[in-house]
């Protein structure tokens, strides 16, 4: 599985978006023009991705696992408007929040293409070209962390709203509305993950022993 995720990842997001720029490199052969050569290339990369998210949601078990995901936004919602944490609360809210891993991700693939686009190198090694990219990586991943962020605590103004647009767009594919017994699953991981007593109900912890008969034979 490992082996082939990293072939996926090298095909999907390298080799086929490097075959693109070599092809626009035809088109646009200038030495001025390398930048939309950069532009284009970045946003073949968005649409692999998008795509690829899509193929993946066709996929039973990773379907269900979106549901998840959705069950985890709606608990973080749910405590952090202050409600008991049950899965009747938690059900109300919108599974995008604008805070999530999936927003984050578009953050980063928009802030690279503008790096990339600008400061990274046009040489025609591709292994320079890949070690620009690496280099300007942390600063990629610095710059989308506090985006993200201040995109989560930002007054809610038409400008704000236009720039979580496409992460919330986007999170609609990789979260699904969740079933309510999905809802009380990420509620006991919330419970334990913030340290609360008794995340886990009794009834369902294997090594819960009973304090009489009759709460065994129940």
């Amino acid at each position: 599985a490992i082996v082939l995720a990293v072939i996926l990842s090298v095909g999907l997001f390298f080799a086929i978006p490097e075959g693109v720029a070599r092809l626009l490199k035809i088109v646009f052969p200038e030495p001025g023009q390398n930048w939309i050569v950069n532009l284009l290339s970045g946003i073949v990369r968005i649409c692999i991705l998008v795509a690829y998210i899509l193929f993946c949601s066709t996929v039973p078990d990773v379907r269900r696992t979106f549901e998840y995901h959705g069950a985890e936004h709606k608990t973080v919602y749910c405590n952090e408007n202050d409600l008991p944490l049950t899965p009747e609360n938690a059900q109300q809210f919108t599974t995008l929040p604008p805070r999530c891993g999936t927003s984050f991700l578009v953050i980063v693939f928009t802030i690279s293409i503008l790096i990339f686009t600008f400061l990274g190198t046009n040489s025609g090694n591709v292994f320079a070209r890949t070690g620009s990219r690496l280099l300007l990586l942390p600063v990629t991943a610095g710059v989308s962390y506090e985006i993200l962020k201040w995109l989560g605590r930002a007054e809610d103004t038409p400008f704000v709203r236009a720039l979580k647009w496409p992460g919330l767009m986007v999170q609609k594919l990789t979260t699904k509305q969740p079933e309510d017994d999905m809802v009380e699953v990420a509620l006991i991981a919330l419970k334990a993950a913030l340290g609360m007593p008794d995340a886990l109900p009794k009834e369902l912890d294997p090594d819960y022993v009973p304090e009489n008969a009759e709460e065994a034979a129940e």
